[in-house]
């Protein structure tokens, strides 16, 4: 029923009506139903980019498991010169996986043009290739021409990036056949001096080690060219060619033995300290006899056949989150994410279906049967009393009768020799009579109604003298309801605030139902006792006066939900343990703002910069970081962005949204994320721009500016919230060399200022204080590590000291709280 109810909605307008009705076919419709949804997708992509990036990350992930629903829809997926980057990416896996035996050609053709064509980005390209790789692994009618076309390109191309990507492609193309692609290993080793990528060249040399025993002649020989270029080689490079030279020491060690220690030297005196580690480690394995049973065992650590890799799409992990989730969006589990959850082993008993009636209708069920005869019988009269029947005459003349004086009875007798005479008449004195009849019942009504208000005029009199008169005893109905009502209210403590509410909806009920609604809206928050009136005098509104509090503590977001607390405020939390992440506990207007880029330097354009200390959708390992960008010329700035990136290896960068247009004299703000790697380097890139020149040709002037965001070492951190056993806990563990301690010199009258200076310079959890000269700190470094930095401030001994795992990040922060503390204030 609920499938069939919300298939109409995929016709909807609105994209995420129709993403919703997705989701829920994909997880409770049969194959055959969700295989409709896929049109409706396909159709909401035409719209903007953000709203077209959403639907393409879910589309990613259907398609892993619904292949049939974008059946003969794959040209709906070919790339558009407007697509932005990251929505091209997603179209390029969607593609790769829709591929089939029919419409294999025509997909390798649209790959073929998109590498071609040198205005695309590099990455959309890199991963063209990469998309190449697995339609050649998934469809073994192409494998052999997408090598040959991959061949090709690493023979000919002079873009380094693209043919390092296509050998990566290569090698693990290899990898799944390599018997039968040795001529491919042999066209690579030639390739070797021409490529000059560090990532290709290793590719490669690692090729050859793993397959030396299928190279018998080719091994040595590549070795010995290698060993001539082995000092200008990178890092990675050299580890791999210490691998084929263990490699070769253990097969063939009677040809190559001179030339595996003459590599083995080399490799001892390399400035790299991995590459001297790993050598250390092999020379004692194969040379030195010191290891005895790693020696013998030689042969299987060094030539242990390794299991062919499969070839997987970049967003693989992200169906592990529910679809159309922020979660699933992001790539990692978000605050407060809840999955679906699986379905039950056992079926369920089919009364969870049934309605859940409350105490109060179960309790009351006599008197809503007593209410719904009421009900048929009154509609049952008037039905009867409109067709105007011989009965319905004689049920008025009797109630006439009992409920009116004499006049109402002469009209009865009147009615009941007029009745008499029209069994003897013919028919048409018999439509003269029924006409009379009908304009004496509405007389007869409307004498009812006259006496009715007499009798309620009169009862309200009784009440009023009733309640002026304290002596007397014939009291009302609803006086009596109303001391009822106010004598527990002085003895009975008041109660929770669910039986609280089901006894206003009774007082409701029992007052005539006047208000009801209002009632149940106002009266839900309110405690026992109401007052002298009785009931609804108080509501959700009052919910912080001890009236309605009822012994319980008011509800706040901060205690609810303290990662939602307001900027600024320290969190309404006390952390058992270790706790998780928490928000800065000094509001942003206080964090420090650096100059990135001055005015002079930019040509006109001044850009100021500020950690803000949030957290990145992202990665959690990313810093945000809030560029000021203010347009300080008379003409105006267009495509604003970030340009080329010159980042230490292990950095990221997640460039900010490009401005299109900065007014002459206006300023924006947008937001930068860095994944600075755990190290204290800078950042370096280029901000470009363009503007006009202001002259009537036209003409615009382009400008790249080269600015670097230094890695401020106490930005690296992130709060985590601990108490101080937990703190005095991690610290025994973190002595020695995870210890770095400085002294300390504070100016006079600086001591009231520590807490807050290094809060201002380090994003860190402040404790609470249980001594007066000892403050302590307490964060995680923004690594895949996560490693505790803890800081210690003491007065006392006038010492500032850092314990962590991350000793150079830890140095550093305390380096810097020392000089900041230093400061006369």
């Amino acid at each position: 029923m609920l499938l069939s109810a919300t298939q109409p909605l995929l016709r909807s307008r609105n994209s995420g009506v129709v993403m919703a009705v997705v989701t829920l076919f994909h997880y409770l419709a049969p194959r055959e139903q969700v295989v409709r949804a896929g049109k409706s997708l396909v159709r909401v992509l035409k719209n903007n980019r953000e709203t077209q990036y959403l639907v393409l990350a879910n589309v990613a992930t259907l398609v892993q498991h619904r292949k049939d629903m974008f059946a003969g829809a794959a040209k709906e997926f070919f790339l558009r010169a407007t697509d932005p980057t990251c929505c091209s990416l997603l179209k390029l896996e969607i593609l790769s996986q829709l591929v089939t035996e029919a419409n294999a050609q025509l997909i390798m053709k649209e790959f073929n043009a998109y590498i071609k064509d040198s205005s695309r980005d590099p990455v959309l390209v890199a991963a063209t290739i990469q998309a190449i790789g697995r339609v050649s692994a998934w469809v073994p009618s192409v494998t052999e021409s997408c090598l040959r076309g991959l061949m090709q390109l690493i023979s000919t191309s002079k873009n380094e990036a693209m043919v390092a990507e296509s050998v990566v492609v290569v090698r693990t193309l290899v990898q799944q056949a390599p018997e039968s692609r040795l001529k491919i290993i042999r066209q690579l080793i030639r390739a070797l001096p021409k490529i000059q990528a560090a990532s290709a060249r290793a590719s490669i040399v690692w090729m050859v080690g793993a397959y030396h025993h299928l190279l018998p002649l080719m091994a040595p020989d590549t070795l010995r060219e290698l060993a001539k270029s082995f000092k200008d080689e990178t890092a990675e490079v050299k580890l791999q060619v210490l691998n084929l030279a263990c490699k070769l020491w253990l097969s063939d060690q009677e040809h190559c033995k001179q030339l595996v220690l003459y590599v083995l030297e080399l490799a001892r005196y390399d400035t790299d300290f991995d590459l001297r580690d790993r050598t250390r480690l092999v020379r004692n394995i194969l040379l030195a006899g010191k290891a005895p049973l790693l020696q013998d065992k030689a042969a299987a650590i060094f030539l242990s056949a390794l299991t062919a890799p499969e070839f997987v799409v970049p967003s693989k992990n992200n169906a592990a989150f529910t679809l159309n989730t922020l979660s699933h969006t992001v790539g990692h589990e978000v605050p407060y994410y809840q999955s679906i959850p699986d379905f039950p082993e056992e079926v369920p008993d089919g009364s969870i279906r049934d309605p859940v009636l409350s105490s109060e209708g179960q309790g009351s069920g006599a008197k809503k049967a007593s209410g719904k005869k009421d009900e048929k019988k009154m509609q049952k009269e008037m039905k009867e009393f409109y067709s105007g029947s011989d009965s319905d005459s004689d049920s008025d003349s009797s109630d006439s009768d009992s409920g009116s004086g004499s006049d109402s009875e002469g009209s009865a007798s009147d009615s009941g020799k007029e009745s008499g005479s029209d069994s003897d008449s013919d028919a048409s004195s018999e439509a003269d009579t029924k006409g009379k009849k009908k304009k004496e019942a509405a007389a007869k009504k409307k004498e009812d109604a006259k006496k009715k208000k007499k009798v309620a005029s009169s009862s309200e009199e009784e009440e009023s003298s009733s309640e002026s008169d304290a002596t007397e005893d014939s009291d009302s109905d609803s006086e009596a309801e109303k001391k009822k009502k106010k004598k527990p209210a002085k003895k009975a403590p008041p109660p929770p605030i669910k039986a609280d509410a089901k006894k206003d909806k009774k007082d409701a009920k029992k007052a005539g139902g006047k208000d009801k609604g209002a009632a149940q809206l106002i009266d839900l928050g309110g405690g026992g006792a109401r007052g002298s009136g009785g009931g609804g005098g108080e509501s959700l509104l009052d919910i912080a006066s001890p009236a309605s509090a009822a012994g319980q503590p008011p509800l706040s977001l901060q205690t609810e939900m303290p990662a939602l607390a307001k900027e600024g405020s320290l969190k309404a939390m006390t952390p058992t343990g270790v706790g998780g992440r928490i928000a800065s506990a000094i509001g942003q207007d206080k964090l420090p703002v650096h100059s990135l880029l001055h005015f002079t330097h930019g040509g006109g354009l001044s850009v100021d910069f500020c950690f803000t200390r949030e957290k990145s959708l992202y990665s959690d390992r990313m810093s945000t970081i809030r560029l000021t960008l203010q347009n300080t010329s008379n003409n105006p700035m267009h495509n604003i962005q970030v340009g080329n990136t010159r980042l230490e290896p292990g950095m990221e960068l997640q460039p900010f949204t490009e401005v299109t247009m900065l007014s002459a004299g206006a300023s924006t703000k947008v937001n930068l994320y860095i994944d600075f790697g755990g190290k204290t380097k800078a950042a370096k890139f280029d901000i470009c721009l363009e503007k006009p020149r202001g002259g009537a040709d036209g003409a615009i002037d382009k400008g790249t500016y080269a600015v670097s965001v230094p890695a401020v070492a106490g930005e690296l951190v992130v709060a985590i919230g601990m108490e101080e056993e937990a703190f005095d806990l991690q610290q025994k563990k973190l002595r020695g060399m995870h210890e770095n301690q400085q002294p300390l010199t504070i100016p006079e009258g600086a001591e009231a200022l520590v807490r807050d200076r290094v809060l201002t310079g380090c994003n860190l959890y402040p404790l609470p204080q249980t001594d007066a000269a000892i403050f302590k700190f307490a964060g995680a470094a923004l690594t895949a590590e996560e490693s505790a930095v803890l800081l210690t401030v003491d007065l006392a001994q006038k010492v500032v000291r850092g314990n962590s795992e991350a000793t150079l990040l830890c140095r550093q922060i305390v380096k810097d709280v020392k000089e900041a503390l230093g400061k006369a204030p």
